[in-house]
């Protein structure tokens, strides 16, 4: 093999080294870096969710404490008067306010009202059947202890996990004595959850636990979550989901909620990689042709015409 042919493998397999250096190199520090802004981000995004549930509750409680607080439904919890009913728990009124459902309990834990509304067909239908075992006297739901006391979060019915704010009613001033509690009920179902979706720019799945039927990675984060802890993992080259549990009113995993995003993050980082490899694959051409053309000039050509020489003088000499 010639020199100039020796010298070309060479420089072509030092460039090929150097390449797959340097593609190693970005996928385990750059990508890796892109990777885990990524995670960052998406756990940042799945709270964000998580927070927007709270919102929702949030904003149940203030609306309850508009009729909790109200000397019209302190006198109702005594005197049962059906005026009260007629005149402000109408269709209209849950339909306002996005409610399932209002119960109104006395100072006994009896419930002196309760209606359930159906916002499909706008119409008024039965409570909750499973609701009663979350009412008892003693429940949590209607332990109030002071007159600023306030219940809030899920409680799981067979018709789906329901977002509850129960407080206690009192007179317009806030004074008491506690003459009983109201709930403010709404189901987290799949317009919630859209609702949700809407207002978080994410794409929000909910799954009751206890669902026989979930996708194989919602069953693994069911089984491996803790409660404030978020989990992220890429579904695909295109988009990476985050998972996050609502516990119930008792401190039981009750709904898990997917968020999925699309992998811009990593997509910019394997497009700056690209980039990279491919200034890199120029460069590096620019570098080989220059050095080939170098070496050519000034050592490869001079050293064919010196060896040209020394041949034709040993020829001459008799030496070969």
């Amino acid at each position: 093999m010639s020199i100039r042919k020796k010298t070309l493998l060479a420089i072509f397999a030092t460039l090929v080294v150097l390449i797959g250096v340097l593609f190693a190199t970005s996928q385990l520090v750059i990508m890796s870096s892109f990777d885990a802004l990524e995670r960052e981000d998406a756990a940042k995004n799945t709270e964000r969710s998580r927070s927007a549930f709270h919102e929702v509750l949030n904003g149940m409680s203030t609306k309850t404490a508009d009729w909790s607080a109200w000397d019209d439904t302190y006198a109702f919890a005594s005197d049962h008067n059906r005026d009260y009913v007629e005149s402000n728990l109408l269709v209209s009124s849950f339909a306002a306010m996005k409610l399932n459902f209002v119960v109104i309990m006395d100072r006994s834990g009896k419930m002196v009202y309760g209606q359930a509304y159906d916002i499909e067909s706008n119409r008024m239908v039965k409570l909750p059947g499973d609701l009663g075992k979350h009412l008892s006297p003693d429940s949590k739901l209607l332990s109030h202890k002071s007159t600023d006391s306030s219940v809030e979060g899920l409680v799981m019915l067979r018709e789906g996990p329901a977002m509850i704010v129960s407080q206690p009613i009192v007179k317009s001033t806030g004074d008491g004595p506690i003459r009983g509690s109201i709930l403010f009920g709404r189901f987290l179902d799949s317009e919630e959850t859209k609702r949700l979706s809407q207002v978080t720019h994410l794409s929000l799945t909910t799954y009751a636990a206890g669902n026989t039927s979930l996708p194989p990675d919602c069953a693994d984060a069911f089984k491996s979550i803790k409660a404030k802890e978020v989990r992220t993992s890429p579904r695909s080259e295109n988009s990476i989901a985050g998972y996050a549990l609502l516990s119930d009113i008792y401190g039981k995993p009750a709904v898990l909620v997917k968020a999925e995003m699309p992998r811009d993050i990593h997509s910019h980082g394997v497009q700056s990689v690209n980039y990279l490899i491919t200034a890199f694959l120029i460069a590096a051409t620019i570098f080989a042709v220059v050095m080939i053309l170098l070496l050519d000039k000034l050592v490869l050509t001079p050293l064919a015409k010196l060896n040209k020489l020394a041949s034709y003088t040993m020829h001459e000499l008799g030496l070969q």
